[in-house]
């Protein structure tokens, strides 16, 4: 179903952002697919990072096609451009009743803009936050039923412990178990043959042998994980999450909230909460704000002035 703006009846104007980044790409191709169907083919045409400027969005917008009668103009990533706070003024302007625009984010829209306030008021803005607890269960369980499979809570546990929460990683698994597996019940002989551990998994071997001061054994998994070609970037972000993650739990247990009430406030997954709980109480408070503050240095050293990440990883485990 095509859905139009409730201002401008015969236009089709949304925004599509958010945190989850999986969820809202398939959204998108959801919308781009139904066009299609409806108009064709052709009826589609991308704009992305220095193309995405008003001219080109209302150029693409009203021309005319030869081979659809409709078509729909996609801005992908369109914070990386500059000029489209003048949007609002070309629509207030011009005569664009009948375009078809979206506008997609791989990540949160800033709401504070002009642009954005325009979209909300006269188009139709969809934002997709990340899927934590019972939430990712359920999805999990409903990506496999698509597939005509069906998986316990127990096997779902199972499989976040070697995938990870990661939904990018976590669809491609299910797509493999779901061609892998000739019977109808996902089982956990199931997911140890097919399924690898991820890097987001092997992150808390890292994180358990620096909570150890096992300078040796951290070392020794961070080359393993660098030799698997992970990004460095990517695994200096990861542990640097889980340690914001760290901070917050003991925070909040200095306030006396209780381990299921901590796992509510921040949408934790079973899976994560045990993993979460069990690694906090190792590092003292004022030691975990110590090595978050060394990691964010770290991360901003390997993306500015070509610090070496095996380096600076030896640099921080030596200070621990």
């Amino acid at each position: 179903m095509l859905l139009r703006s409730p201002r401008f009846n015969d236009c089709m104007l949304i925004l599509i952002h958010g945190e989850n980044a999986f969820l809202s790409r398939e959204k998108l191709n959801v919308h781009i697919s139904s066009f299609k169907r409806k108009f064709g083919e052709n009826s589609v045409v991308a704009l992305s990072g220095a193309d995405i400027t008003v001219d080109n969005i209302v150029c693409e917008a009203t021309s005319i096609s030869m081979f659809s009668s409709e078509k729909l103009v996609v801005a992908k990533n369109f914070s990386e451009s500059k000029g489209l706070r003048d949007l609002p003024d070309v629509f207030s302007k011009k005569d664009l009743s009948s375009v078809n625009i979206i506008f997609w984010e791989n990540k949160p829209a800033d709401k504070r803009t002009t642009f954005y306030k325009f979209l909300k008021k006269e188009g139709k803005v969809e934002e997709y936050d990340e899927l934590k607890g019972a939430a990712l269960t359920k999805w999990v369980s409903s990506e496999f039923a698509n597939r005509n499979k069906k998986i316990r809570s127990k096997e779902i546990n199972l499989l976040l412990s070697r995938v990870g929460e990661e939904m990018w990683k976590l669809s491609g698994e299910i797509e493999k178990l779901s061609i892998y597996s000739n019977k109808n019940l996902i089982s956990a002989d199931d997911i140890v043959k097919v399924v690898s551990v991820s890097a987001a998994v092997e992150i808390w071997g890292f994180i358990d042998a620096m909570g150890a001061r096992d300078k040796k054994r951290a070392l020794n998994l961070f080359e393993h994980l660098l030799a698997q070609g992970e990004d460095p970037s990517y695994l200096i972000s990861m542990i640097t999450w889980q340690f914001r993650r760290f901070i917050l739990v003991e925070y909040l247990k200095g306030k006396g909230a209780r381990s299921d009430e901590i796992a509510r406030r921040m949408k934790l997954h079973p899976f994560s909460s045990k993993k979460l709980f069990a690694q906090s109480g190792k590092i003292d408070f004022n030691r975990l704000k110590a090595i978050y503050n060394k990691l964010v240095d770290i991360d901003m050293g390997i993306k500015t002035s070509n610090l070496e990440p095996k380096f600076a990883i030896s640099l921080l485990l030596s200070s621990i």
